[in-house]
């Protein structure tokens, strides 16, 4: 957040905070958006805008850094979108593919995964920060 504070001087400082939550807030809205988009379109093509709204984000994010605010924020609400779909379309995928124990134990698997991610992606991302 420093290098973007010190990118963009004529910015106020709420603005570059603002990019960073209004990925989070954008996860709320993605999670709503899902049970909206499951009575219109796949689980395939539900999958499939999950994937392009985090790609283009993160390619927008990417490329635009150093460029401009407003795509750093459209990159930010692409990301959250789609961050927002994905928690509740794993529920739904195994839920359709697996019964019983199994369907038990997945979900399990599932909510060590999605713990362990939200701690070791943060942490290497903060490695990666100090190297620069």
């Amino acid at each position: 957040m420093a290098d973007l504070i010190k990118t963009y001087p004529e910015y106020p400082v709420s603005t570059i905070q603002l990019i960073f939550s209004t990925t989070t807030g954008m996860a709320v809205v993605g999670s709503l958006l899902c049970i909206w988009l499951e009575k219109r379109m796949t689980l395939k093509s539900m999958s499939m805008l999950t994937l392009i709204s985090v790609l283009s984000g993160g390619v927008i994010g990417f490329f635009c850094a150093k460029t401009s605010v407003p795509l750093l924020f459209l990159s930010s609400v692409l990301i959250g979108i789609g961050m927002g779909l994905i928690t509740p379309l794993n529920g739904i995928n195994i839920a359709n593919h697996f019964e019983g124990a199994e369907l038990v134990r997945m979900n399990a698997q599932n909510s060590v995964v999605a713990t362990v991610g939200s701690v070791v992606f943060p942490l290497i991302g903060g490695l990666l920060e100090a190297i620069d």
